[in-house]
C-alpha cells in the first residue's frame, strides 16, 4: 500500500495477508519495497496554510507465508512492514503493540501464490497472474470469513475484527423476503428515510449473483459494507444501523448506498438524522 504523500492518514483494523509476494533485492536503493508505504511532506502547506501531517497505524495484522520466503530464493530479502516515516509514526504513537503477524486460515480463501514468485524469478517478464479464483473481477468466489478463536477476531478496535465485520454476520439483518424469482434486478428506495437511528434496504436479483450493497459517504469514501457474498435469487431486506466498518456510529448527512449484482449497478440515496 503506497500511501504517497498526504496530510491525514488513517490505516486500521485490516489484513494485509501475503502482500510481501514479490521480495526486494538486498542492495536496492531506497525507497525500498515495504507492505506499507508513507511519504513524508515535502510542503508541510496547503495554499500557503500550514498543515500537520498525522498518521494513524494501528490495529492489524500483517502477515506472509513461510512459503513465500522461501520461493525468493537468495536474490531477494523479505520485505519489511513499513518504510521508515510509517514506523516513525508508529513508534510515536505507541501503536505498535496493536499490529499482529498471524497465519489466518480463510473459509475461501486463495492458494498460497508461490507459483507467482517463483515464476517471477526464473522470467521477471512472464509472471503469473494473482489468483481470481477463474473468475471475472468482482465475482471472485473467495469468503474471507475466519475462525472466531483467531486472535485477528478480537484485534481490532473496541474488541471488533480485523478485515470486513459483514465476514461474520455482525450486519445480520440481511434477510431473503421470498423464495419468488423476481423478474428484474432491483434497488428500492430505503425505509425510513430518513432515518434514525437504522433504515432497511430492499433489492431484488433474478438469478444468482455475486451482491455486494455498500454505503458511501458524498466523497465517494466507502463507509460500511453490508453485503458481499453470492446470493440466490429472490427479494432481500439489508437492516443499516448508522454505523461504519469499524462499529463507530457516523454522523448526520446524505448517504449513498449501492448495490452491485453481477452487471447490474445501481446508487441511491438517503438521510441520517441525528
Amino acid at each position: 500500500m503506497d500511501v504517497g504523500e498526504a496530510v491525514d492518514v488513517k490505516i486500521t483494523n485490516s489484513l494485509f495477508i501475503n502482500n510481501g509476494v514479490l521480495g526486494s533485492t538486498p542492495l536496492a536503493e531506497p525507497p525500498f519495497r515495504v507492505v506499507i508505504l508513507v511519504d513524508s511532506l515535502l510542503t508541510p502547506t496547503i495554499d500557503g496554510v500550514p498543515v500537520t501531517q498525522t498518521v494513524l497505524i494501528s490495529n492489524l495484522n500483517i502477515y506472509t507465508d513461510p512459503a513465500i520466503d522461501a520461493a525468493q530464493g537468495d536474490s531477494a530479502t523479505v520485505i519489511p512492514n513499513f518504510n521508515a516515516t510509517a514506523q516513525a509514526f508508529i513508534d510515536a504513537a505507541g501503536t505498535g503493540n496493536t499490529i499482529i503477524s498471524e497465519a489466518i486460515q480463510f473459509a475461501i480463501g486463495p492458494a498460497v501464490p508461490t507459483d507467482v514468485v517463483t515464476t517471477f524469478y526464473a522470467n521477471p517478464n512472464n509472471t503469473p497472474p494473482y489468483d481470481d479464483g477463474g473468475k471475472p473481477l468482482g465475482v471472485m468466489p473467495f469468503y474471507f470469513k475466519y475462525s472466531t478463536t483467531a486472535k485477528s477476531y478480537t484485534a481490532g478496535t473496541a474488541g471488533k475484527p480485523l478485515g470486513a465485520i459483514i465476514w461474520f454476520g455482525m450486519y445480520n439483518d440481511v434477510k431473503r423476503e421470498t423464495s419468488t424469482i423476481p423478474q428484474n434486478f432491483e434497488l428500492y428506495a430505503n425505509y425510513p428515510n430518513p432515518f434514525n437511528p437504522t433504515t432497511n434496504i430492499r433489492y431484488s436479483i433474478p438469478e444468482q449473483s455475486h451482491v455486494s450493497l455498500t454505503i458511501y459517504n458524498l466523497l465517494g469514501q466507502k463507509v460500511a459494507m453490508l453485503v458481499d457474498q453470492i446470493q440466490q435469487s429472490g427479494t432481500y431486506t439489508a437492516n443499516w444501523n448508522g454505523t461504519n466498518d469499524g462499529g463507530m456510529a457516523v454522523t448526520s448527512g446524505l448517504y449513498l448506498y449501492r448495490l452491485n449484482a453481477g452487471s447490474f449497478v445501481a446508487t441511491k440515496k438517503m438521510l441520517l438524522i441525528k
